[in-house]
């Protein structure tokens, strides 16, 4: 969906930017969810979560054709998976290996915000390359974590000491 919008960057491609990110990130939550406290919750609330996350960049590009592009829902969602991915992250055990890595994941995810959000700053400062530029390679870090903590996760072993 990036590589979609940078080849012709306007609200029309950017709908296929934002769109992939918010099913992505709707499928964490869901998915940490049948992790970390129930599998059928998770897997109930798997279709719900997309809808309300296709809901909201639907909504958005509706908006932005009327001229008043209201990006608020969107970055709400974006925010409360974050939210919740942590809270729950906090308070529920995970069933695999590696869980940790999950705090990597949101780091890398807190510096390509950063990145975003300090675009012509770091542009000025490197004379070389800007923010945004680097958001996508910190966003890639977070991915190629993810696969790698995927592939390397094990079932846990049952907490005995209860």
């Amino acid at each position: 969906g990036s590589a979609w919008y940078h080849l012709a960057p306007d609200n029309e491609t950017l709908f296929w930017d934002r769109l992939p990110m918010t099913i992505a990130f709707m499928g964490l939550v869901s998915s940490q969810v049948v992790d970390r406290i129930s599998f059928r919750a998770g897997l109930v609330l798997l279709g719900p979560m997309l809808l309300v996350g296709i809901a909201s960049v639907v909504y958005w590009i509706v908006t932005e054709r009327e001229g008043a592009g209201n990006v608020l829902p969107y970055a709400l969602l974006q925010g409360y998976a974050v939210v919740v991915l942590l809270i729950m992250a906090a308070l529920h055990r995970s069933r695999y290996t590696r869980a940790n890595d999950l705090y990597l994941i949101f780091g890398w995810y807190v510096l390509a915000k950063l990145l975003e959000f300090f675009d012509a700053a770091v542009l000025e400062y490197s004379h070389l390359v800007s923010g945004h530029s680097l958001k996508h390679v910190a966003a890639a870090v977070a991915g190629f974590v993810t696969c790698h903590m995927l592939l390397q996760r094990r079932l846990a072993e049952p907490d005995r000491s209860s």
